[in-house]
């Protein structure tokens, strides 16, 4: 980690990017911003060095859920559960209520989104079905935690839809020759990658659908071999993210989830009217 000082015109520069993090440093002058920027392939082996940092600067919690997704690239899933479980600690619910002046209930629900994702794509690779069952149950508790705090945000219906879908995956059955590459393949890939949805945009994950990481996952079913109830309850958990909105704002993911599921049951003329 080094401490930077740039002109804040000139923050850009100092901006987040795939190769480092960046945390301004509490007390500094708005003219010229103090910052920390923590390389992502030199983040420190301890995640406590890297919280004691967080809490020191005030961070966001936006900003901790940047380290933990950093840390999860790089293998660490230890890092990314025990960071955005700490982020959702009572203790730690009371100072940012305290400094920030308002409880952080959207970015708690998008580390427990998160959380879920994490045990949704663990149980689709678990052979062992006891253990698979366990994972599901924990991805389930998470969805739960996440309503909890957002009981009307739209990630977290997408997440029970996902959840239902991933149960579905689980026992094996594929839909025809063309996967989930879209809409709710991506949906899942943001709930890891939780809040970096483009508002309004035509993928809905800031980026182009081509170069998306969710095309290179497999989300299949069959709408004829299917447990008709999950695939069901899927459709209508992303209806429900149609009319909702994203920490108050449009956002397409719920329309992009329920098109690409309708289109998957050969519903065409639906999926295409959304």
């Amino acid at each position: 980690m080094r401490v930077g000082a740039a002109p804040s015109a000139a923050m850009a520069l100092y901006a987040p990017s795939s190769t480092r993090l960046v945390v301004p440093v509490l007390g500094s002058s708005e003219e010229v911003q103090d910052v920390i920027v923590v390389p992502v392939n030199d983040l420190p082996a301890e995640v406590e060095e890297v919280l004691d940092m967080l809490a020191e600067q005030a961070a966001p919690l936006s900003t901790w859920l940047d380290f933990a997704k950093a840390y999860l690239a790089k293998g660490r899933e230890d890092a990314f559960k025990h960071m955005l479980t700490e982020g959702c600690s009572e203790q730690v619910t009371e100072e940012v209520t305290r400094y920030f002046g308002a409880p952080p209930h959207y970015e708690q629900m998008q580390f427990f989104c998160a959380l879920a994702a994490l045990y949704m794509a663990k149980a689709k690779d678990e052979q062992d079905r006891t253990r698979q069952a366990e994972l599901f149950t924990e991805a389930a508790k998470h969805v739960q935690k996440a309503k909890m705090k957002g009981p009307s945000e739209q990630m977290v219906s997408i997440a029970q839809g996902m959840l239902h879908l991933a149960k579905v995956r689980a026992l094996g059955v594929r839909i025809a020759a063309s996967c989930l590459q879209g809409g709710a393949g991506m949906a899942a890939w943001r709930l890891v990658h939780a809040g970096e949805g483009c508002k309004g945009s035509s993928d809905g994950a800031g980026g182009t659908v081509a170069s998306h990481p969710a095309h290179n996952h497999r989300w299949c079913w069959s709408s004829r071999a299917a447990p008709q109830n999950e695939v069901q309850q899927a459709q209508q958990e992303f209806a429900r993210a149609c009319t909702q909105l994203d920490h108050g704002q449009p956002n397409v993911m719920g329309y992009l989830a329920l098109a690409q599921l309708l289109f998957h049951q050969k519903q065409y003329k639906d999926a295409l009217l959304l």
